[in-house]
């Protein structure tokens, strides 16, 4: 009878395992659309066959040694490493298709068509200086000229603002996400001490890597505890009992300080609520005397220490979408400054020309800085009242039908804006033009960085999104669920099932006969 017993707990085994199979097909099935789901299979194994003497080893069935997820490391790590750099150009191109919106060049309203309209209108009043509709036509002209140089950089300045809004905004949906993977991660931990396989809870913490990936790129480390180890240059993510949170500058001026006296440092810190919360950071001004900081580029991590002080470390990413809004930030300040740089320049230009010995400066402040800039330059309202007080001759009260002056603005568009002419005769109305970049060129030059700049991130957001294509295909090939692989499994579980139910069926008459031979 022993050895009936035996058989039957063999087939009892087949179909434990059989069932287990069944089941984790299911599952597979039921899960085939889950996002971050990896199908699983039930690993089997020989049970340890029973020893004995004079006969040798019996086998004793089939048990399960866990259900095992079927995913690829290197490709997770290639797909969350593509997708990082993926949004790196993504965050660019779009804030590039906002700054070719701004500038809208080539057309007829930008700002080169202004310049090249306010020249010729200099041009045709040089020939015409008697005429009130050519002075009318170079106040309006200039008018436009101001009016899209203020327009533009009130725009800049705005989308400034908008790329550090959406830098915090971005910091603080990686707080909150690393605070989610923490918490998984502690699970996860738990779990595998009670020597559980927490496959469903390691999914979902791959599919939060994955999500990770677009904000910040990380090194991924499995540990024996069953946790992860994360970094990003250096800086652990995850940290317990609590984690560094990540912090933006929003406002980086700092105030010159000798000794230990700290200078103030305003910061947004993610930190908790369904808003940032803004504090002040105190910094050892000691530690950064002569250090030059950028308006918004700066993330530090931070973490309470003792009273009110907070204890950070800047942070340098890489790639990732934090990073290409930190880099286009930079930029768009960049055309910013060369905006006020053309601005200043040319009314710089202008006002060394038609102001020398008019008393009456052409391009005024529009504020009480008294310097020139893209956002605030304006036409001297004086003019703008009494376009018979342009000065179009050399003197006010000179012969009719001299446009030496407004000839001599005229050929300002191919000087270089070196602010000061090498040399100037203001008798003449003649003038040796300086090195460098005109007006005119130095925005072109301007516009053909913002030019090159959209179509690299372009064309790497197109390179990328194939080869993200290509990733996924192979990640999906390897970790998604075929439907009709797995309905041939069911098959294949389902015939196992009813094989070692036969075998238990026939067992139990063998039992039966065996029985009814003592009665």
């Amino acid at each position: 009878m022993s050895g009936i017993y035996s058989t039957m707990n063999i087939a009892n085994s087949g179909m434990r395992a059989m069932q287990e199979s069944v089941n984790t097909a299911s599952n597979n099935i039921a899960n085939a659309q889950t996002e971050g789901y990896a199908r699983k299979r039930v690993n089997l194994v020989t049970n340890v066959p029973q020893q004995i003497p004079g006969i040798g080893e019996i086998s004793t069935g089939v048990r399960t040694e866990g259900v095992m997820r079927i995913r690829d490391a290197f490709i997770d790590t290639q797909v969350r490493l593509e997708t990082s750099r993926y949004e790196t150009f993504a965050s660019q191109n779009e804030v590039n298709d906002q700054l070719e919106i701004i500038f809208s060049e080539p057309s007829s309203t930008g700002i080169s068509a202004a310049m090249r309209d306010t020249w010729n209108a200099w041009q045709e009043l040089s020939k015409t200086p008697e005429s009130t509709t050519s002075r009318t036509l170079v106040l309006e002209q200039s008018v436009t000229l101001a009016d899209r140089f203020n327009h533009t950089a009130s725009q800049l300045k705005g989308l400034e603002s908008d790329i550090l809004n959406q830098i915090s905004q971005n910091v603080f949906e990686v707080n909150t996400r690393l605070e989610q993977l923490k918490a998984v991660d502690e699970q996860i931990m738990e779990s595998v001490n009670r020597g559980i396989a927490p496959n469903d809870l390691m999914d979902q913490r791959d599919l939060m890597l994955d999500q990770l990936s677009g904000f910040v790129t990380f090194e991924v480390q499995e540990n024996q505890d069953g946790g992860i180890s994360l970094k990003t240059n250096g800086i652990e993510l995850i940290r317990r009992p609590a984690n560094d949170v990540f912090s933006v500058v929003q406002s980086t001026e700092m105030i010159p300080a000798d000794g230990d006296e700290p200078a103030y440092v305003s910061v947004i810190l993610a930190a908790g609520g369904s808003s940032n919360e803004l504090r002040t950071l105190m910094i050892p001004a000691s530690e950064y005397e002569g250090a030059e900081w950028k308006v918004g580029s700066a993330v530090v991590t931070s973490r309470e220490t003792q009273g009110d002080f907070l204890e950070y470390r800047p942070v340098e990413f890489s790639i990732g979408r934090i990073q290409g809004l930190q880099s286009m930030l930079d930029e768009t300040a960049g055309y910013a400054r060369q905006l006020d740089e053309v601005a200043s320049g040319l009314a710089g230009l202008v006002n060394q020309v038609y102001g020398e010995d008019s008393g009456t400066e052409f391009f005024t402040a529009g504020d009480d800085s008294g310097v020139i800039r893209a956002d605030n330059i304006r036409v001297n309202q004086e003019l703008r009242d009494d376009p018979w007080s342009l000065q179009a001759g050399k003197d006010l009260d000179g012969p009719a039908g001299d446009g030496s002056r407004a000839l001599a603005v005229a050929a300002l568009r191919n000087v270089g804006l070196n602010t000061e002419l090498s040399t100037y005769d203001p008798e003449t109305m003649s003038f040796t033009a300086s090195n460098g970049e005109s007006a005119d060129g130095r925005y072109r030059a301007l516009v053909t960085q913002l030019g090159v700049s959209s179509n690299y991130s372009r064309s790497m957001q197109d390179n990328e999104t194939a080869l993200l294509n290509q990733l996924h295909q192979r990640r999906e090939s390897v970790m998604g669920v075929s439907i009709d692989e797995e309905i041939a499994a069911l098959i294949k579980f389902q015939n196992g099932y009813q094989a070692n139910a036969r075998v238990m069926s026939t067992l139990v008459t063998m039992l039966d006969t065996l029985i009814n031979m003592g009665r």
